[in-house]
């Protein structure tokens, strides 16, 4: 399954994963008023336009590393 985006003015702001049938959207993604987070573009722009799955996408984004002194 690929990312969802959702889309705003042609930019990709979210993506999207399906669990037991239903659309989730990360929380991580949104701003305290739960508007996406626009840091997050940039990263994300890339990656679903590489093709990455959904759920290989929010594993990635939310797993430590040790190249950001594992945070």
């Amino acid at each position: 399954m690929l990312a969802n985006p959702a889309l705003k003015d042609g930019a990709r702001e979210l993506f999207t994963v399906k669990h037991d049938g239903r659309t989730i959207i990360p929380a991580f993604q949104l701003d305290a008023d739960g508007e996406p987070r626009p840091e997050l573009q940039p990263v994300l722009q890339p990656l679903i336009d590489a093709g990455v799955q959904s759920w290989a996408l929010w594993t990635w984004l939310t797993s430590p590393t040790s190249l950001l002194s594992g945070r």
